[in-house]
């Protein structure tokens, strides 16, 4: 992968953990609702927006499907993602290949052990989105961003969870729709595709989430290790 190939991929990996923040619905609902329970749209969405606003830290083990339509091409990668307060986000690697992608309030890494490489970029530069930067602060309102429906033919889909569909408001290359798949019993994310403008479609399944672990904020910084080349991004 060329350079500037690995700069795009940079900023292609911050969108689409941004697009896990839009609900925060990682995040148990306090109030977990009998499974046989069926709640409106509205009630659904408020619950999903309740967890947002009570969001700690989280992980998980994630499975993430990533279709490039220019090249007609899917990658499949597998790996650990750490979150905490809104504002920090590590997604670490493991197959096909190690790589991390380290994301504080002030810097951004991306490390590729195997090309011997970090790129770095201020978390700032990378948030040109007004969409992206309100999720990224904790700021946004789901109502106010996108328009929000259940997935048409079906609202559930065969296990009874339910699937929506959010269409962004306003146009944004980095958001432009969402979909997602929330456990109907307990109020959990457990499967997320993000759609880009051109067409890109990232698809992210959710294994073994733990909250409130108390993630240690160290954790969300990077030094590289010795050897390694550093090529900061304007």
């Amino acid at each position: 992968m060329n350079r500037q190939n690995n700069i795009s991929t940079l900023k292609r990996f911050v969108m689409c953990s941004l697009g896990i923040l839009a609900f925060g619905a990682i995040f148990p609902n306090q109030g977990t609702a009998a499974a046989e329970e069926t709640v409106s749209l509205t009630e659904l969405v408020n619950r999903l927006q309740d967890n947002y606003e009570r969001l700690s830290d989280v992980k998980s083990y994630f499975i993430q499907e990533t279709t490039i339509k220019s090249l007609g091409k899917t990658d499949r990668e597998e790996g650990e993602f750490f979150f905490k307060n809104r504002s920090r986000m590590l997604w670490n690697y493991l197959k096909p290949k190690s790589k991390k992608l380290i994301i504080n309030p002030q810097t951004t890494w991306l490390y590729l052990p195997d090309d011997g490489v970090v790129y770095v970029q201020s978390t700032e530069s990378i948030m040109k989105s007004r969409i992206s930067v309100k999720f990224f602060t904790g700021l946004a309102k789901i109502q106010d961003e996108f328009e929000i429906r259940f997935a048409v033919p079906s609202p559930v889909d065969s296990h009874g969870d339910y699937l929506l569909e959010l269409t962004a408001k306003e146009p944004d290359a980095a958001l432009k729709r969402l979909s997602m798949t929330v456990d109907r019993g307990r109020y959990i994310m457990t499967q997320f595709s993000f759609t880009d403008a051109y067409g890109n479609v990232t698809r992210i399944r959710l294994r073994n989430i733990q909250w409130n672990v108390g993630l240690s904020e160290g954790i969300f910084s990077f030094q590289p290790p010795a050897g390694i080349e550093t090529v900061r991004v304007p």
